[in-house]
C-alpha cells in the first residue's frame, strides 16, 4: 500500500517541482481530492503551462478545461491569496479560514514548507485577542517535543502590523479523520495514540504550559506515524468541532471536551484539565463518539454533572485497565484524576504492558492511512443531534448498549401500540475502503502515453470502452430540453411509464408540485389516505455528493421519518449509499421503495457534436455514476423513477427493467434528451411523441399529471 507521498516518482518530483506546485499538491491532499498518481500529472501539466507561482497556477486554472469543476474550484480556492508574502515567507496556498485568522502553506529558506496562520485584521483592535496570540507564541516556542507541533517564528510584520506565527508542517493526518474514517480505533490503536499524546503533554507540562482546547481536530498524524500535539492555545473555528471564545475570556476551549473547571472559568486550570480532555479523546476513539454531545448548554450540564456513559468499544471487549484509566482522566473532580500527564503516560504504558500488546514507537502505515484524506474513502458525517423517532417513545441507547453490525451502530426499540418493532439505527457508515473509487481530480490515472507515463485525460474513465467512435445522427435541435421526461408504451398503457430526471437532486414527498421533484402516493388515494398522510410534503431526499462522489439519501425533517435499509435516518443528515447493492427505503406504515446506484461504465465524450459546450449533468459531464433507479416495491411497481446524471439503460435488459421489445441507452447531452439503441454507437435525439430507438416506447416532455 502506497501513502499518498510514497507513490513511486512522486517523492522525487516533490524534491525538483518548485515550491508553489509541492503547496498546491499539499493543500489538495489535505482536501482529500487526489491520489499520488494524479497529483505527479497534474504537476507535470502545470509546469508544461509554465505555471509556478500562486498568481499564475490560479490563472491556468480558471482558464483550464481539462479540470473537473470540483478540481477547479477547489485549485482556486488555495491560490485565492490576498498577499505574497508575511515578514519573510511566502504565502502559497490558502488552507483554511478559523476564529483567529487564516491558515496558509508557506516555506522556509531551504523550501521546507511550513504552516503560516494570520491574526484575522478585523481582529487587530482587540488587544485581548492580539495578546493572546502572542502567548501562544511565547508559550509554543518554549516547547521542544517530538510529540508537539513546533514554533518556527512568530511576529507581527512592519507594514500593516499583522500578527503571524509560523509552525512545523506536519504531513500526514489527523486524529478526526481517523476517527470519522474508522468509526472507532482498536484498543491498540487508542492506547498508542493515548500514550504518545500524554508524552506531549509531559513536554507542555515542563514549561507550565496547559493547551485548554484538546481535541482530535488538533491531533496530527505524521506520515511515520507519530502523534504530535498541536494548536497550543489556539481558539479555532471549524462546523463540526466549534471553538468557543469569549471576548472577556472566561470560556476558550471545545464544548465536547472541556473539563468542568473550564467551563466554570476557574482561574487556576493545571495540567488536569488537559487530562480531562485526553480521556474524553480517547473515549472518542474507542466508542466512535465523545462521551457528551448536543447543544453547548446540554453538553457543559453534563460535563458538570452526569457520568460518563459506559464505555464499550464496538470492535472488541475492553480491558478493564484500560476502562479504569479513561474513567479516571474524566473524573469530575480534579484531585480524582492523574495528578500529572507523566503518571497517565505511565498508567497506559502498564496497561499495554498487561494486557500483551506489543507497545509500539509510532502508529501501523495502515493506521496512518485513515487519517488522510485521499483516494475518495469518504468518512462518515460527525453524529448529529437525536436521530428522529417514529414514535414520541424513542430511547437512543448508551454506548454500551450498542449492536456490531456498525461503527456507530445502536439498538432502537420503537413502540406503535400494542407491539414492538427493533430497529437498528447508525450514524452514516463511511464510504467502503475496497469500493472501486472514482477519479476524483477529473483525469485518468489509468491513461499512459507510448512511455508509460501517465498523463492527463480530459475523460473520467472508470471502465475502459472498446465500443466504436460515437456518432450522433440527426438534430439535436429536435431533442427534448425538459429536464424531466416520461416514457411510455407506445399502446397508450397510461400504468406502465419510466419518469426519467435530468437532476443531480431529486426531493420526494406527497405534493404534486414544488420543492418536490417525485410525488409519493398510494393508488387509488380514497383506499390509502391514512397511509398518504404518513408521507411529508417534502419527506426525504436523493442527491449526489460532489466532495464524496457517491449519492446520498437525506431525511428533510419529515414527520413520521425515514429508514435506510431498517435504520432510522437521522434528519437532514447525509446517508451516502454504495453501489454493490439494493438499497431499501421505507416511510413506516406507508410506502417501501428500492433504489440501484449505477455505477459509471463509459468515458466522457466531449466530441459526440463539436462546438456543443460540456454541461453539469450527462454524457459530457464529469459525474462518477451514470444514475440511479428507484422503483416501488407494491402498489404500482409498474412506475419507474430513472435519476440520469450520465446514461441509464430502459428496456428488457436495461438498467431500469420494463416490457418493451428491446433496450435503449437515454442520456443528456448539450442540455437536450439523447438516445441510441443499448451498447450501440449512433445516437439519436428524443423527440417529442416519437418512439424511442430500440425501445419503441415514445417519450414527452413529463408533467405533475403523470402521478395521476
Amino acid at each position: 500500500m502506497h501513502l499518498p507521498w510514497q507513490a513511486p516518482r512522486v517523492e522525487a518530483m516533490a524534491r525538483q517541482a518548485p515550491i508553489a506546485i509541492r503547496a498546491l499538491a499539499a493543500g489538495l491532499r489535505k482536501h482529500g481530492m487526489t491520489n499520488p498518481t494524479a497529483l505527479q500529472s497534474l504537476a507535470k501539466l502545470i509546469l508544461k503551462q509554465g505555471a509556478d507561482t500562486p498568481d499564475t497556477i490560479h490563472a491556468w486554472a480558471q482558464a483550464s478545461r481539462k479540470l473537473s469543476p470540483r478540481l477547479r474550484q477547489t485549485i482556486l480556492k488555495l491560490t485565492t491569496i490576498p498577499q505574497t508574502r508575511i515578514g519573510p515567507h511566502p504565502l502559497l496556498a490558502h488552507l483554511a479560514s478559523g476564529g483567529m485568522g487564516s491558515v496558509y502553506l508557506s516555506a522556509d529558506s531551504n523550501d521546507r514548507l511550513t504552516v503560516v496562520k494570520l491574526l484575522k485584521n478585523d481582529r487587530q483592535s482587540d488587544p485581548r485577542f492580539t495578546q493572546r496570540f502572542l502567548r501562544e507564541t511565547a508559550m509554543t516556542q518554549r516547547i521542544m517535543d517530538k510529540y508537539v507541533v513546533r514554533c518556527l517564528d512568530a511576529g507581527c510584520d512592519p507594514d500593516d502590523e499583522q500578527c503571524y506565527l509560523v509552525l512545523e508542517y506536519v504531513q500526514g493526518g489527523d486524529l478526526r479523520n481517523l476517527i470519522r474514517r474508522s468509526g472507532s480505533l482498536t484498543e491498540k490503536e487508542a492506547l498508542t495514540i493515548l500514550y504518545q499524546m500524554a508524552r506531549g503533554l509531559m513536554a507542555a507540562e515542563a514549561e507550565d504550559i496547559i493547551h485548554r482546547d484538546l481535541k482530535p481536530a488538533n491531533i496530527f498524524i505524521s506520515k511515520n506515524g507519530m502523534v504530535k500535539i498541536g494548536d497550543f492555545g489556539l481558539a479555532r473555528t471549524t462546523d463540526q468541532e466549534r471553538t468557543i471564545l469569549t471576548l472577556d475570556g472566561t470560556i476558550v476551549g471545545t464544548p465536547g471536551y472541556m473539563s468542568p473547571e473550564q467551563i466554570r472559568a476557574e482561574d487556576d486550570l493545571d495540567i488536569r484539565s488537559d487530562i480531562y480532555a485526553l480521556g474524553a479523546i480517547a473515549y472518542t476513539m474507542l466508542c466512535g463518539q465523545p462521551p457528551f454531545e448536543g447543544e453547548p448548554s446540554a453538553v457543559f450540564r453534563q460535563h458538570l454533572y452526569d457520568p460518563p456513559p459506559p464505555l464499550q468499544s464496538t470492535l472488541a471487549p475492553l480491558n478493564p485497565r484500560t476502562i479504569k484509566t479513561v474513567y479516571k482522566c474524566l473524573e469530575k473532580d480534579p484531585k480524582k484524576r492523574f495528578a500529572s500527564a507523566s503518571a497517565l503516560a505511565a498508567s497506559v504504558r502498564k496497561t499495554i504492558t498487561h494486557i500483551g500488546i506489543a507497545q509500539q514507537p509510532c502508529l501501523a502505515e495502515e493506521t496512518i492511512a485513515r487519517s488522510i484524506p485521499y483516494d475518495q474513502e469518504i468518512s462518515a458525517p460527525q453524529p448529529s443531534s437525536e436521530p428522529r423517532a417514529i414514535s414520541p417513545e424513542y430511547h437512543k441507547p448508551a454506548c454500551s448498549e450498542r449492536g456490531q453490525d456498525g461503527a456507530n451502530s445502536v439498538t432502537a426499540t420503537l413502540t406503535s401500540g400494542p407491539k414492538h418493532t427493533t430497529i437498528t439505527t447508525q450514524a452514516p457508515p463511511p464510504y467502503r475502503q475496497d469500493h472501486p473509487p472514482p477519479v476524483s481530480a477529473g483525469y485518468d490515472t489509468e491513461n499512459k502515453n507510448d512511455a508509460g507515463e501517465v498523463t492527463l485525460a480530459a475523460d473520467l474513465t472508470l471502465v475502459e470502452s472498446t465500443r466504436a467512435e460515437p456518432s450522433f445522427c440527426g438534430s439535436l435541435n429536435d431533442a427534448i430540453t425538459d429536464d424531466w421526461i416520461t416514457i411510455r408504451p407506445s399502446d397508450g398503457n397510461l400504468e406502465q411509464q419510466v419518469l426519467c430526471y435530468a437532476r443531480s437532486n431529486l426531493v420526494f414527498g406527497k405534493l404534486r408540485s414544488a420543492p418536490c421533484d417525485v410525488c409519493l402516493r398510494l393508488y387509488p388515494l380514497t383506499e390509502h389516505q391514512e397511509a398518504c398522510q404518513r408521507i411529508s410534503r417534502s419527506h426525504w431526499q436523493l442527491a449526489y455528493d460532489t466532495q464524496r462522489f457517491c449519492l446520498t439519501v437525506c431525511d428533510l425533517g419529515s414527520g413520521n421519518g425515514t429508514l435506510l435499509n431498517q435504520r432510522i435516518c437521522n434528519p437532514h443528515q447525509l446517508w451516502p449509499l454504495e453501489i454493490d447493492h439494493v438499497h431499501q427505503i421505507d416511510i413506516p406504515n406507508s410506502i417501501t421503495l428500492d433504489i440501484r446506484i449505477i455505477p459509471q461504465r463509459s468515458i466522457q465524450n466531449t466530441t459526440l457534436i463539436p462546438g456543443t459546450q460540456p454541461e453539469s449533468l450527462g454524457i459530457d459531464s464529469a459525474m462518477t455514476l451514470d444514475g440511479a433507479v428507484i422503483t416501488r416495491r407494491t402498489n404500482r411497481p409498474e412506475m419507474q423513477i430513472v435519476q440520469v446524471l450520465r446514461c441509464v439503460s430502459v428496456g428488457n435488459n436495461g438498467d431500469c427493467t420494463v416490457p418493451a421489445p428491446g433496450t435503449s441507452d437515454i442520456a443528456r447531452y448539450g442540455g437536450r434528451w439523447i438516445t441510441r439503441a443499448h451498447g450501440g454507437s449512433t445516437w439519436h435525439p428524443i423527440i417529442p411523441g416519437e418512439n424511442v430507438p430500440g425501445l419503441n416506447w415514445t417519450a414527452q416532455p413529463a408533467s405533475w399529471n403523470d402521478f395521476h
